[in-house]
């Protein structure tokens, strides 16, 4: 068997083209090597974009009554609350953050007539007013203004009132959580490029949807609404835990992750969320605690 190499020599026929074909050539490789050494091989990598996040807790609109694992165990069943979601979010407003309480002690007070034990005059008032001095439950909160106004050279006789508590106290859990309904404004700019993005996706999340969906992993996963039970569905496999979640509280972390080649159109530049348990199991262990 015989192997014959031949070489290929291509040949113009008028100089121009020759020429031509040279510029282009000559062009390319100066483009490439211009990319290589300037734009880093065209990796440009914005890693420090500034973020903004806006939260609001709200109730929500529909009360779920799925047959959810969570709400067997905790024998929950979705009505209407006395309290308003305002009264469970505590502080109001935080970085990044937001606080409910799940686990609260309710205690019954009475208003009741405090003794007062003795009176006397404040030298360093005038004349016509005095202060009072009252001898109370120091489990009181008594209601008492600092002074009273004499009438006539004589003391006016107001009972002082104070508040009693009530026994029993009554511990409650915050199960009206499960249906609190979490809204997330996610802005991002990535400075280096000029370009804005934010996780309310103009051509995914109109109005009309917005006011309707909740994130599913599957069914809704960028609607920007966050149901916390569906949160702890996601986190917690074990059934066993979700009471302990309400007695002692837990962290949860919310993770906005934007991972965009902005070689290709911005509507591929897209939010992916990802749900993470921080506090420390089990809480006995607790390091914290002392």
């Amino acid at each position: 068997m015989l192997k014959l190499r031949t070489e290929k020599v291509v040949r113009f026929e008028y100089k121009w083209i020759g020429l031509l074909s040279l510029v282009v050539k000559l062009n390319i490789a100066i483009s490439c090597l211009y990319l290589m050494f300037q734009r880093d091989s065209y990796q440009i990598f914005d890693r420090s974009p500034i973020s903004a996040v806006t939260i609001k807790v709200k109730q929500s609109s529909i009360c779920s009554n799925n047959d959810s694992i969570i709400r067997h165990v905790l024998q929950y069943n979705c009505s209407n609350s006395l309290y308003d979601v305002n009264d469970f979010v505590k502080p109001a407003t935080e970085n990044g953050a937001v606080s409910i309480t799940t686990r609260m002690i309710e205690i019954k007070h009475i208003l009741q007539p405090c003794n007062t034990a003795n009176i006397k005059r404040n030298q360093n008032h005038s004349t016509l007013y005095n202060s009072s001095i009252h001898q109370c439950d120091h489990q009181s909160r008594c209601i008492l203004p600092p002074f009273y106004r004499s009438q006539n050279g004589t003391m006016l006789n107001k009972q002082t009132l104070c508040w009693f508590e009530a026994l029993p106290r009554f511990e409650r859990l915050n199960y009206q959580a499960l249906d609190y309904v979490i809204f997330i404004k996610h802005f991002l700019e990535f400075t280096q490029l000029g370009v804005i993005r934010h996780n309310l996706l103009s051509n995914l999340v109109t109005s009309n949807y917005l006011k309707t969906c909740e994130y599913d992993p599957y069914e809704h996963p960028f609607c920007p609404k966050f149901r916390i039970l569906k949160i702890l569905q996601i986190i917690e496999k074990n059934s066993s835990e979700y009471k302990s979640i309400f007695i002692h509280g837990s962290l949860i972390e919310i993770r906005i992750t934007w991972k965009c080649n902005l070689d290709r159109n911005l509507k591929y530049c897209e939010p992916a969320y990802e749900f993470q348990r921080l506090d420390i199991v089990p809480y006995s262990k607790h390091p914290y605690e002392s």
